[in-house]
């Protein structure tokens, strides 16, 4: 009976998630005395009001929040609760039924993601709002001919729009927005309070458009000031920015917020969740790991998305032109390529984009790991996370997941049905033990041994301008905030001298708020747990159940330790029967099985391998696939001839040109080449015999093909065919098949007076073709 996973160990073991605290938004400041400090507390904390969201027994919000949001009290109101527990359908009920009760408000939604538009339009009309009644964003700007809507129509009182339409974002390449988005948001505003209208004003995963926002945005809010009844705000995965934009959004609303939060208790069945670690210094489509789980995926029959931290890998994989991508196409059809050039999935053009999220394909790429939702049934999802080398520099290089670990959990929450996770990663660096002050000593100890059985010595990362590489260190959410006040103290007091000065100028130093902003998340995913190191934060979340959705099923690693020559065949056949133990792998020829056990041991091991470590296991483990699959009948101790006739005995067709024709024939020509001379067998020296030169030209181009098709051939280990040309082919198909199939000894004689030399057969084996 196998030993249990380390996380069946934190059974009820606490969640941690970012707590949004009433005292999160209380602005200190310097006061004389005491009671001045108390008094402006109070004043502070009567306008942030904090209630807890029950969960029903399916784990689900809906009717606590239905209970408790009020839209007849203006406040910004925010709602943190888990991944799955009906957030966003919650609240549009929610939106429909006051829809129904006040038929003088309008709802403006604002997402951050283009791909929302579109689910929110359709999960409305499901819960009955008549199409004509929703105005959406991709319509602004647009004619009646060219499919435009008029937003100033005011039957539509939904409107779905981006946050950056409502903040009047540009984006990176302009300096203002677009006239028709400036033009809506002064019309419409205008148009609503000209008819005494209300708004409410909702934001939805918030945590995806925190970049968005700026005092200059926030600004451009001003427009709904006046009709402007109540802002809701949700997330699943808030952050420290998350709290300034919080803030800054409460000035429309009289500085009132009202938190309504959920514990994060698991009331249903979990996804199951896979752990594959790989130290590959690049992820690309030839990756063993990502084959050998698209084959199980495959072999299974499920249905398959795959989320890349990487561009450039998404499109290696979709790629028809690579052997993975024309696996995936035949199994699955058309691919749908989910990349593009947007930042984080958004743009201030009008054009509508294409390559989005549909559940009614397999979608391969980098911009659905937040916001959308996956639905199948018997799913897998694939997570790519970045590759060893991400972590030698000072900057990140994490692609999607450049905003740390919530990114990870946005990610895994985007299957919405059970299913499996499959998280490609490497190896997570060394951990600072005695910061796990949240575990008892035998949970600690646990899970201190589970760790050091997947982790890398941080020596083995290469970094560069001497970057250090710090031991990883547990920070709980709770832990965020003071490190980036910390963080903020440390900039200023380094430039106190000069602040003091150019306060004099009217210059004033950015204030907590405004850093917090702008650099809150540059300065917490530059700490490895949180960042650096995404490996380290996924294990520990997986090993401790941190996960809402998913819970660890399997861990799949290879730790090889002993490299010794005793030690390779044991290490080779563990790795080897662990491989053949999947039906989709038992079919492949040896060549294959080479060539992916070898990069299990060199690519998913946590070991560094010499180049003769390499060599000897290259030679190890092709010698022990033949012996285990190779012909029973075979008793010859050249590794290269042994693989060959595998592979040509396993060959179907037989044609005249054929590679198994062509060595029978040699074959037979050499064994009817065999002299007799008294008592013994022997050959003739190939000078006087000439036996394959008339087959030079045949036995060069052959010997070419086989190595080129065939690596383990090229391998000089082998020593198939070396330094062959049309010179001496044929010398060397004799010595080759001579040394396979003959043991040979040197024999001189004297005969009519000079010394002559055969090669007198001593053993022939039983190395038949069949």
């Amino acid at each position: 009976m196998s030993e249990p996973l380390v996380n069946s160990h934190f059974e009820g073991f606490p969640k941690d998630y970012f707590k949004i605290e009433k005292d999160n938004f209380v602005s200190f400041r310097g006061f004389e005395n005491g009671n001045q400090a108390a008094d402006f507390l109070e004043s502070e904390l009567s306008n942030i009001s904090k209630e807890i969201l029950e969960l029903d027994s399916n784990g689900y919000i809906r009717d606590s929040l239905l209970q408790k949001l009020d839209y007849e009290i203006k406040d910004t109101t925010v709602i943190n609760c888990a991944v799955g527990q009906g957030k966003t359908s919650s609240l549009l009920r929610s939106i429909t039924e006051y829809y129904e009760q006040d038929k003088n408000t309008f709802f403006i939604i604002a997402v951050p993601l283009l791909s929302l538009i579109a689910q929110y339009q359709k999960d409305l009309i499901d819960l009955g709002i008549n199409e004509n009644e929703i105005f959406n964003y991709e319509k602004i700007g647009k004619s009646f001919e060219q499919g435009g809507l008029d937003y100033n129509d005011l039957r539509r009182r939904i409107h779905l729009v981006t946050v950056n339409t409502l903040l009047g974002n540009p984006g990176d390449n302009a300096v203002l927005a677009s006239k028709a988005k400036s033009k809506y948001l002064k019309e419409f505003t205008n148009n609503l309070s000209s008819k005494n209208k209300k708004v409410v004003l909702v934001f939805d995963e918030i945590h995806e458009a925190i970049s968005n926002f700026s005092k200059s945005g926030i600004i451009h809010l001003f427009y709904w000031e006046k009709i402007l009844q109540k802002i809701l705000v949700l997330s699943a995965t808030y952050n420290v920015a998350s709290i300034s934009v919080i803030q800054l959004l409460s000035k429309l609303t009289e500085n009132k917020i009202n938190i309504l939060e959920s514990g994060r208790i698991v009331k249903r069945t979990q996804s199951r969740l896979f752990l594959h670690y790989d130290n590959s210094e690049k992820y690309d489509s030839s990756n063993i790991t990502l084959n050998q789980i698209i084959d199980k995926v495959i072999y299974e029959d499920k249905s398959l998305d795959i989320i890349s931290f990487s561009k450039k890998l998404a499109k290696s994989i979709i790629s028809n032109k690579k052997e993975l991508g024309r696996k995936l196409i035949e199994k699955y059809g058309e691919l749908k390529d989910c990349t593009s050039d947007l930042f984080q999935n958004q743009s201030d053009s009008d054009e509508v984009p294409k390559n989005r999220f549909n559940n009614d394909y397999t979608n391969i790429g980098t911009n659905f790991k937040s916001g959308v939702s996956i639905e199948k049934e018997n799913h897998s999802l694939i997570i790519i996370l970045p590759h060893n080398k991400s972590r030698r520099t000072y900057r990140t290089e994490n692609g999607i997941f450049t905003e740390g670990v919530n990114s990870i959990i946005q990610a895994l929450a985007r299957q919405r049905n059970i299913g499996d996770i499959h998280i490609i990663m490497p190896s997570p660096l060394e951990f600072e033990y005695d910061s796990l002050t949240n575990m008892p000593d035998e949970e600690k100890r646990i899970f201190i041994s589970a760790y050091d059985n997947v982790k890398i010595l941080n020596n083995r990362i290469q970094t560069r301008n001497n970057v250090e590489i710090q031991k990883n260190k547990l920070i709980l959410f709770e832990q965020h905030f003071p490190l980036v006040r910390e963080k903020y103290e440390e900039s200023a007091s380094r430039l106190l001298i000069p602040i003091m000065a150019a306060s004099h100028k009217n210059l004033e130093f950015p204030d907590l708020s405004e850093f917090i902003l702008e650099k809150s998340e540059l300065a917490l995913t530059e700490i490895g747990f949180l960042g650096k190191d995404l490996s380290s934060f996924t294990t520990y979340s997986a090993f401790t159940n941190q996960f809402y959705n998913a819970k660890l099923h399997e861990i799949n690693i290879i730790n090889i330790e002993d490299t010794d020559e005793d030690g390779f065949p044991g290490i080779v056949e563990q790795i080897y029967n662990n491989y053949n133990s999947y039906s989709f792998n038992s079919g492949k020829n040896i060549q294959k099985k080479s060539e992916e056990i070898l990069k299990l041991i060199f690519e998913k091991s946590k070991n560094n391998f010499s180049k003769k470590d390499k060599s000897r296991y290259k030679k190890r483990t092709l010698e022990i696939l033949l012996s285990k699959e190779g012909s029973s009948d075979s008793n010859s101790n050249n590794l290269a001839y042994n693989y060959l006739m595998n592979y040509l005995s396993n060959q179907d067709v037989e044609t005249n040109n054929s590679p198994t024709l062509k060595f029978k024939r040699y074959i037979k020509k050499l064994q009817d080449s065999i002299l007799k001379k008294d008592d013994f067998e022997y050959f003739a020296n190939y000078k006087d015999s000439k036996l394959f030169e008339d087959e030079s030209e045949e036995i060069l181009n052959l010997v070419n093909n086989l190595k080129q098709n065939h690596t383990v051939l090229g391998n000089r280990n082998n020593n198939f065919f070396r330094n062959i040309n049309n010179e001496n082919a044929g010398f060397k198909m004799f010595n080759f098949l001579k040394k396979a199939l003959f043991e040979t000894t040197r024999y001189q004689k004297r005969e009519n007076k000079k010394i002559v030399s055969y090669d007198k057969i001593t053993v022939t084996k039983n190395v038949t073709l069949h």
